[in-house]
């Protein structure tokens, strides 16, 4: 895959780069806010309302970008402008944080214009190299349209008298049936287009011509900010009825397609794609079911993990070729880490478990912890040792998820109050039931195994031949 031609070389130190400094400030501004906010609550601030799910984002998003900052004084040569690249980086934390506590309706469109912007740049950052001008043209067509999502359910906000987001609950009744859905359209195309989610997931894969640091953070941290603007605009969502169950469906899909396209491709950051739109599906399907908190801790656990993945990629590769091979999996292992992750996640969350979606919750989870539990299962390496990481990967990871879950709950529980968890219903048991069913699908290599299949899926993760046909 094409990648832009930056060199490594030995770092210099990190107090010569007052970006850096600066990104490292940010992050003792952002706790410092959390700390505040704790003690006195929300606040509004000009045309910004500063609320816990908004100093919960900024200490994130803080934490993520210092971390790849630190990252590209080590990956790109100053030659390649890692100067300009770190300014780059500090502005679309500043364009996140407004994003976050953004409460009138213009500075939401602003900072998210501002920040589409900032990361699209990164696509071009040589902007000598051919490839990386024309995937920068593709991914800017495609924020072109999920601009006009945005605009459109603004601007029939503003149209219906509604100025600041913090105001939807009282205002909610006021805002005719087909507004609400013209705004329920076009917040959810913005999300979908955002979040790479099937059948948009291809600028995922085209944005790959960045530099490796803007890919992380692409996708550790770009990539969410859809989930932001669902939860702010919840209950226009809510009132329309239709828009949550539709988000379900759109993100269980996403999820499942997302899994069959890491089988049909070895490319490493290919892999990574069909991953993030998987993850964005999933954390999608659960905003979908009401449960804004658990949605807001995938983000997270998702984001770091997604940030280790491209900034170790070179290691991972050498990594998968020392386990490269096959192994029979054991269902007694299986069940073991199904039983052990779900027990572990109920006794962790048992506020999540309240509601009825709450327990539809634990389905999706046993489904997502037994189709990991046989990956593992499945590496080349000796028995015991296997039985180790299995276990020792489900117990990490899903009680990192609920440990997370449970630290910031007080935080996005006032926020997310107009995202509360919906009744189960039909629609709700079938799309777990196509999650099982696509899940099982993907474990018995389905991508693979139909002729047909695998060269639909080949097709879906493939970019018009003009953008990397050319080598210039």
């Amino acid at each position: 895959m094409p990648e832009q031609p930056l060199k490594q070389l030995t770092p210099t130190p990190a107090w010569r780069h007052p970006v850096l400094i600066l990104l490292t400030l940010a992050v003792g501004i952002a706790v410092t806010a959390a700390v505040v906010w704790s003690i006195s609550g929300d606040s509004t601030l000009l045309m910004l309302h500063i609320d816990g799910l908004a100093v919960t984002v900024w200490v994130f998003s803080s934490l993520i970008t210092v971390v790849i900052g630190a990252y590209s004084r080590r990956y790109i040569d100053p030659s390649d402008g890692r100067e300009r690249f770190l300014v780059r980086m500090l502005a679309f934390l500043i364009t996140v944080w407004l994003l976050a506590a953004a409460d009138h309706l213009a500075m939401l469109v602003g900072a998210w214009v501002s920040m589409v912007w900032l990361m699209v740049g990164f696509v071009r950052h040589d902007s000598t190299w051919g490839v990386a001008h024309r995937s920068h043209q593709y991914v800017l067509r495609w924020f072109a349209l999920a601009a006009v999502g945005l605009v459109a359910s603004s601007s029939a906000l503003w149209w219906a008298d509604v100025t600041h987001l913090s105001a939807l609950d009282t205002t909610l009744s006021s805002i005719p049936q087909p507004v609400a859905w013209i705004i329920a359209t076009g917040v959810i195309l913005t999300a979908v287009i955002q979040g790479g989610l099937f059948p948009m997931q291809r600028w995922l894969v085209v944005s790959m011509s960045a530099p490796t640091p803007a890919s992380a953070l692409m996708h550790a941290g770009f990539v969410n900010a859809g989930a932001i603007i669902i939860i702010r605009t919840a209950p226009v969502l809510d009132h329309v009825g239709w828009a949550l169950p539709m988000l379900a469906v759109l993100g269980a899909t996403a999820a499942i397609m997302g899994g069959l396209f890491q089988q049909v491709t070895v490319d490493r950051k290919l892999q990574l794609a069909g991953s993030t739109s998987s993850q964005m599906g999933f954390m999608l399907l659960q905003l979908g079911m009401g449960l804004a908190t658990a949605a807001v801790a995938h983000l997270m656990l998702h984001g770091w993990y997604k940030a280790a993945r491209f900034l170790s990629i070179g290691d991972l590769d050498w990594l998968e070729r020392e386990f490269e091979g096959y192994s029979k999996p054991r269902m007694s292992v299986v069940v073991l880490a199904v039983l052990l992750g779900t027990t572990l996640f109920v006794l962790l969350t048992r506020k999540l478990l309240t509601g009825g979606t709450g327990w539809l919750l634990v389905g999706f989870v046993v489904v997502m912890l037994a189709r990991g539990a046989l990956a593992l299962e499945r590496r080349p390496i000796p028995p015991v040792p296997r039985v180790g990481m299995v276990l020792g990967a489900t117990v990490t990871g899903t009680g990192g998820y609920a440990m997370i879950y449970r630290i910031i709950d007080p935080a996005v529980t006032t926020a997310t109050a107009g995202l509360d968890p919906v009744a189960v219903g039909p629609i709700h048991i079938a799309i777990l039931a196509g999650f099982a069913a696509g899940g099982g699908a993907t474990q018995l290599g389905i991508g693979r195994s139909s002729r047909r299949m695998y060269v639909w899926l080949v097709d879906q993760l493939q970019v018009p031949s003009n953008i990397w046909g050319a080598t210039s």
